[in-house]
């Protein structure tokens, strides 16, 4: 991380980033000469975060000066835009030019006639042209948006276009992108009398001339602002932003237009509360597929980073919300995905009412299965995999950073590694001449995946929070998943951790090119365990307790995930004494087709490994001395875990 402080210790901001082929940074923004003085200033910074050139421009007018938005070619030469003040004073449109050393090569400056305010907002960069948009002030109350064209080498004005809106108010420019013909679009808002704001999204030829404009209204004359915008390879034309409903607060809103303007779909995004959704930026992978980033509100008191993927045609390949650390107003404004397809966001984190740090989130995609059960069964609600976040701790008070996630209030505990996992048996009480006693087994995996990590899957609303000498300024809404997927913890196979009503339960699914037999697991620390002869169950035993697997149920999934049973053979559990490990029998099946080698302890109508009674926390408010001593107790009730309260 680099920070930069101005010489005059006041207010430095960074606006615009752009990071090369190579992995250098380029950032542009505004640094505060006085109170009354800010430049732009332009910072590259290598690929390990040394600073190689710092550069600043002051405006004619000695006054307010500020970058916007940042571009850099193939040459390593480097393109700004923003506004600068002139002497009259007004601001200006600038665009400013660097060579690859950081030498200035030019700066351009555009005053509308009108002689008002202009400022650039978006740029981009052709083999011949740089393009500008913006906003130019045309009247008192009136700003329309403006592309300007100059070229490359000179910085010499090439031509330009200025909004023919006749309404009054202030346009507004928030995205722009140009497609491989150097049409340039453009998406933002525009007033329109008894509407409030409309998406304004506008497709200019790489003459300027208009191909189309087209603007959209949510449908309740409220605003509607457009803030990102992507272009495929056919000319399709995707926008995202915020529309306002009557009812819903603001919606996260995503249409798609065809080459030719016209609105083939749009999906709107509300959350539960009906609070205020709105989308910030978005991104294009190169299959066309689309990832809106912005924030939705899921709880009364604050916003959380939210991130939806569409495919071509409007459906949600799937989406995710991100809490911070710290569980208040997180927003996130910037999406972007790396070269090996990972998704990262950035955004404001709330660490403590009004104060607010950077917070970057990186979404890493797989292709996973999430089985049918075999049974029709699904996961448990009382049966929950929370994140360690730190709330975990050794018998000596030390944190335990490899257990990723754990299941509370079961007998046996269940703690998971990235690629293996435990069960802890304990006896525990509060009486201090009992012994208490805990046994651990830890459960392994020969050859298999040690890169692979555990990732959760069906976040539920419910959280814990968690306050413990260990944590003690508090660990808070840690929220329980009903499954957890290791993705590849053999070539081709993937475990997932689910649960139904007995308590845990298995996926291992073997995908086609996988192999079964490639799948070995040890345990360590039982007492022994034992495969019954007669119906197969594997058991582990410890002195205080056991655990039972029944056989594994195996059957395959067709191209509609639905169950396609497997006749003539089971996948038995199976000792390799030789390795001192355990696998499961298996036979021939369709190869195309995933094999799916489901592992629990039964069936049962009622749940079985329920909380064995052990005190999990206690705590206690006193007054000073009571003149009737004793214990109450007034109050009982369970939560959707099973947990039992009381009070008194």
């Amino acid at each position: 991380m680099q920070q930069y402080n101005g010489n005059a210790n006041l207010e430095d901001m960074g606006v615009g980033l752009y990071i090369d082929g190579s992995g250098n940074v380029y950032v542009v923004g505004t640094t505060s000469i006085s109170t009354t003085n800010s430049d732009i200033i332009t910072i590259k910074y290598d690929s390990s975060g040394t600073q190689q050139w710092l550069r600043t421009y002051d405006g004619t007018g000695n006054s307010f000066d500020s970058g916007a938005d940042i571009v850099v070619d193939s040459n390593g030469d480097v393109y700004i835009t923003g506004s600068s003040y002139n002497t009259t004073p007004n601001t200006d449109m600038v665009t400013i030019k660097y060579n690859n050393s950081g030498t200035q090569q030019w700066a351009t400056t555009y005053n509308y006639t009108s002689n008002m305010n202009d400022a650039g907002v978006k740029i981009s960069v052709t083999i011949n042209w740089v393009s500008i948009s913006g906003i130019v002030q045309t009247g008192i109350t009136t700003y329309k948006w403006c592309t300007m064209i100059v070229n490359k080498s000179t910085g010499a004005y090439s031509n330009g276009r200025i909004s023919s809106n006749s309404s009054t108010g202030i346009d507004q420019v928030n995205d722009m992108v140009e497609d491989a013909s150097g049409n340039i679009y453009i998406v933002g808002a525009t007033p329109v009398s008894g509407q409030g704001y409309n998406y304004d999204i506008i497709k200019l030829t790489s003459a300027l001339a208009l191909a189309w404009e087209v603007t959209y209204n949510g449908g309740d004359n409220l605003d509607d602002i457009g803030k990102g915008i992507k272009v495929d390879s056919y000319g399709n034309v995707f926008v995202t932003g915020y529309s306002t409903s009557s009812t819903e607060g603001r919606n996260i809103t995503t249409l798609k237009y065809q080459s030719n303007g016209t609105l083939e779909w749009e999906q709107t995004i509300n959350d539960s509360l009906n609070g205020n959704d709105e989308a910030s930026a978005m991104a294009m992978d190169a299959d066309g597929n689309i990832y809106i980033t912005g924030y939705i509100n899921t709880e009364i008191d604050s916003a959380d980073f939210f991130t939806v993927k569409y495919d071509i045609d409007g459906n949600v390949i799937w989406q995710i919300e991100n809490d911070g650390l710290n569980h208040l107003n997180d927003k996130a404004t910037n999406i972007a995905i790396d070269d090996d397809g990972n998704v990262i966001v950035t955004g404001s984190s709330e660490t403590s009412p009004g104060v607010f740090q950077y917070l970057a989130v990186k979404y890493v995609e797989k292709d996973i299965i999430i089985p049918t059960d075999y049974n029709g069964e699904e996961p448990s609600s009382s049966f929950l995999y929370y994140q360690n976040s730190g709330q975990i701790a050794d018998v000596w008070g030390d944190p335990i950073s490899n257990i990723k996630y754990y299941v509370k209030s079961h007998s046996p505990e269940f703690y998971i590694k990235n690629y293996s996992y435990s069960m802890l048996f304990s006896n525990v009480n509060e009486i201090s001449r009992t012994t208490d006693t805990l046994f651990r087994i830890d459960v392994g995996f020969q050859k298999c995946n040690e890169t692979t990590k555990a990732y959760p899957l069906n976040e539920q609303k419910e959280y814990a929070n968690f306050f413990l000498p260990q944590c003690s300024s508090g660990i808070t809404e840690v929220h329980g998943n009903q499954r957890l997927v290791v993705p590849e913890l053999y070539s081709n196979i993937d475990l997932m951790y689910s649960s139904n009503q007995n308590g845990i339960k298995f996926y291992y699914i073997v995908k086609p090119g996988g192999d079964p037999n490639a799948i070995r697991m040890y345990f360590e620390g039982a007492d022994s365990v034992r495969i019954n002869g007669q119906n197969n169950n594997l058991t582990i035993y410890s002195s205080i307790g056991s655990l039972s697997y029944e056989r594994p149920t195996v059957y395959q999934l067709d191209a509609n995930n639905q169950v396609d049973t497997i006749t003539g053979w089971t996948a038995d559990w199976i000792y390799d004494s030789s390795n001192d490990a355990y696998y499961f029998y298996s036979d021939s099946y369709n190869t195309s087709l995933p094999l799916i080698i489901q592992v629990d302890l039964g069936h049962t109508q009622q749940q079985q490994q329920q909380s064995n009674g052990n005190l999990t926390w206690s705590t206690y408010i006193t007054t000073g001395t009571s003149s009737n001593p004793g214990d109450y107790g007034y109050g009982i009730c369970k939560d959707n875990a099973g947990n039992t309260y009381t009070v008194g």
